[in-house]
């Protein structure tokens, strides 16, 4: 039988924003209660998930600002992939709009994931793009990636160095972590330079199993530095580390240079180690974990 230890602690929300940040600009966040629970776990089998097909095709538009690309399905996102990694300007620096809310996966068994992975994961957007992507307010739902040792970071954006996302919601999404050092995010696993995340919310869960190195996980944005800035986006979910050397935050798991304006988060984090309970502390107003 599993033995469990619970920790409960009640901390401010602000103090979730992001996990270990040097020089951040903070202006706003609600204040939550936050679950702490640790326990013992028993390690995890990776079943084979396909990716989604990219479309032939987007549903409209020439890439620019006017006339951006239109994806209206979980092909024509993945097309918006397939395109960036092949590295043309063309696309790397286009413009793209969704049209409709875009399910990769059936939910129902959304709260078995972690034991019954769903049809298909995502692959995502890798590092060459460089453009701009608004969800216009629309809904990606059902969106499960899982890490990949030759990829950096891992969220519905793998890493960006330029670029802008904008007004895109993520609902019963999860992320699954069992490389280390792992940068992982919502909607951006790790961002290096100028990039704009503005209006995103992100309602999901993490899992992270690894249990030798340490991998930085946020709500919105894993890593961020260089200049990165962050306005009005949300996070609510839950975080499950294994291992007792992580790095989180609700928004941001770290953050440095960056400018985070108005975000706020509620949730749990449910740290699981084997070998011994993990520390928790407060450095200069910022949430640790390790």
């Amino acid at each position: 039988m599993l033995k469990k230890k619970l920790i409960y602690l009640e901390i401010l929300a602000s103090l979730l924003l992001y996990g270990c940040s040097p020089s951040v600009k903070q202006t706003q966040a609600a204040a939550e209660k936050t679950t702490i629970e640790v326990e013992t776990t028993a390690e995890a089998k990776e079943p084979e998930i396909p990716y989604i097909e990219a479309a032939d095709s987007f549903a409209g538009g020439s890439g620019t600002e006017e006339d951006p690309y239109q994806i209206a399905t979980a092909e024509q996102l993945a097309l918006m992939g397939k395109v960036n990694d092949d590295w043309s300007q063309e696309y790397n620096k286009a413009y793209y709009v969704l049209t409709a809310d875009i399910q990769l996966n059936d939910v129902g068994n959304y709260e078995n994931w972690k034991e019954t992975p769903p049809e298909y994961q995502w692959k995502p957007v890798g590092d060459s793009f460089k453009g701009n992507f608004d969800g216009d307010g629309h809904v990606i739902s059902g969106m499960y990636v899982r890490s990949v040792k030759d990829w950096f970071g891992i969220g519905l954006f793998r890493e960006l160095f330029t670029g802008s996302v904008s007004n895109v919601k993520i609902e019963k999404g999860y992320l699954y972590i069992n490389d280390s050092n792992t940068y992982a995010g919502g909607v951006i696993g790790n961002i290096v330079g100028n990039v704009k995340v503005e209006n995103c919310s992100v309602d999901m869960a993490v899992c992270s199993e690894v249990t030798n190195g340490t991998d930085c996980v946020g709500g919105i944005v894993g890593w961020c530095q260089s200049g990165a800035v962050i306005t009005e986006c949300a996070f609510h979910g839950d975080i499950s580390y294994r291992d007792s050397r992580g790095i989180f935050g609700g928004i941001c798991g770290y953050a440095s240079r960056s400018t985070i304006i108005n975000c706020e988060t509620t949730g749990s984090v449910r740290v699981r180690d084997e070998k011994k309970y993990p520390a928790f502390k407060d450095y200069d107003g910022r949430f640790l974990y390790g």
